[in-house]
């Protein structure tokens, strides 16, 4: 996932409304999905991923395929409150 900014500084900010950053699932050109297996050792922390709703929720969004349907997600702050602040002093 690549980290996304509406705002023209340098580096990823959060979204002014939500206070959350806004994370967007890397494509190639062709649409087609980037990504690869990650071994557990690179795994330092467990974050929270909300669906980002844009107009409206997509009928086909359970718990379930949220994150397969979804394209935009929050980085929900509420989850690790020193993983969210140690971002914003980097």
């Amino acid at each position: 996932m690549q980290a996304s900014s509406l705002n023209t500084e340098h580096g990823a900010h959060p979204e002014p409304a939500t206070k959350m950053y806004v994370l967007k699932r890397a494509q190639r050109a062709d649409g087609s999905r980037m990504g690869d297996i990650i071994p557990l050792s690179h795994i330092r922390a467990p974050v929270d991923l909300v669906p980002r709703y844009m107009r409206a929720a997509d009928i086909r969004l359970t718990k379930e395929t949220s994150l397969e349907y979804s394209s935009e997600f929050l980085l929900n702050n509420f989850f690790d409150k020193q993983l969210y602040y140690s971002l914003l002093e980097t």
